[in-house]
């Protein structure tokens, strides 16, 4: 396993083009360079960070081609070329993040759901519009063109014939385990972490729910994050973040 020294936990990681792992974890934010030996050191960016940047409780990283972008408690931060920016959005216990169709989104509980443009973050779905949804964590962009909402309240489904509820059995897994990270597969397929049901894998019509827990050979049953492996294929490899290590696991 790869240890991040100062982190808490490791809520986050990402793959970028340049072939860093990116990190997010609790008081400390960087990434990990590989060479023809593996995977290097640790390499923090606390010490870059704007004066008054919180990453006492971060839940999100996302690559991008010329750096990155942090989700906190209640900041956006995107790192560039070296050159820092941010966002406020006080009032959220936590803003969750997703990437849909190459956007970055995520849910501030107060305003609705927002994507981060070039610009900074907009305002593409308000709040009116999710209000059966308590709890949101992930928004997944569906093949027919609809979103998957992932929430502790069960899973939904969102287009033009509005919100309606989805899967019965991951609905519970969710209702149960209480959901941390959720994640879109190539084949469709659904991953989704918990704090203490360990991982689900959802078919991608919903119907069939399959969970991989400590029984199945998980290290805790608290997954902080599930990412697509480094060739984008979960159905081969995946990353899973928990207590102070990232787990590589293949399928």
């Amino acid at each position: 396993y790869l240890p991040v020294p100062g982190g808490s936990q490791i809520r986050a990681i990402a793959f970028g083009e340049d072939g860093r792992m990116w990190i997010a974890a609790n008081r400390q934010i960087g990434y990990f360079e590989r060479d023809g030996n593996g995977w290097k050191g640790f390499s923090s960016l606390n010490d870059s960070l704007p004066p008054d940047a919180d990453i006492g409780d971060m839940w999100h990283v996302y690559a991008e081609p010329t750096g990155a972008i942090f989700i906190s408690q209640s900041q956006v931060l995107r790192i560039r070329n070296g050159k820092w920016s941010k966002w406020d959005f006080p009032g959220a216990r936590r803003l969750q993040g997703s990437v849909v169709r190459g956007e970055i989104w995520f849910h501030h509980p107060t305003t609705g759901l927002w994507a981060i443009e070039s610009e900074g973050p907009k305002l593409r779905i308000g709040r009116s519009s999710l209000a059966k949804v308590s709890g949101l964590i992930h928004v997944i962009a569906a093949a027919d063109g609809n979103l998957v909402l992932v929430a502790h309240n069960g899973l939904f489904r969102y287009g033009l014939a509005g919100l309606k509820p989805w899967s019965a059995g991951a609905s519970q897994f969710v209702e149960q385990g209480n959901p941390t990270s959720a994640c879109s597969l190539p084949d469709g397929r659904i991953a989704i972490g918990s704090l203490t049901g360990g991982l689900a894998i959802v078919s991608a019509d919903g119907s069939d729910v399959k969970v991989i827990d400590r029984a199945h050979g998980l290290p805790n049953q608290s997954i902080f994050q599930v990412s697509a492996g480094s060739d984008n294929t979960l159905s081969s490899n995946y990353w899973i973040a928990s207590y102070g290590r990232c787990v590589g696991a293949w399928t």
